[in-house]
């Protein structure tokens, strides 16, 4: 076992004398480095702060489809907002709407699918899951 150890150590040590790998390994944690900055900065600031000054999240506009047929990428644009904020928008857009969850307590639903309906899920007063149907 001692052995094995002593000669993993000295091919570590040898390979990581070796400049290719000297220089692989700080490429490798430049990417890292900047990937995890790269996570922790917001790309729409702007938006952010707009947020959480209280501005309402703007209202997807419906592309009507055959059958008012709702597509899941349109209702997904209610994440996010204020419960009714989300209500109101889809009101606008001619949308049925049901809450389906609020903070934790699950809300009797009927099993039916009615594809010009949106049913939404709410924690602390804001969307955080949208179901068509």
């Amino acid at each position: 076992m001692v052995a094995a150890r002593r000669f993993t150590l000295k091919m570590y040590n040898s390979i990581m004398k070796n400049d290719f790998w000297k220089k692989l390994r700080i490429i490798n944690l430049l990417v890292i480095s900047s990937l995890m900055l790269g996570a922790c900065v917001s790309s729409n600031s702007q938006s952010d702060s707009d947020q959480a000054m209280g501005e309402p999240k703007p209202c997807p506009t419906f592309l009507a489809t055959e059958n008012n047929l709702i597509p899941q990428v349109q209702a997904d644009m209610l994440i996010e907002m204020t419960e009714a904020d989300a209500e109101a928008c889809a009101m606008q857009l001619g949308w049925l709407w049901r809450v389906g969850e609020r903070d934790g307590e699950l809300y009797a639903v009927t099993m039916d699918y009615r594809q010009n309906r949106v049913t939404v899920h709410i924690q602390d007063g804001f969307v955080y899951l949208v179901n068509v149907g």
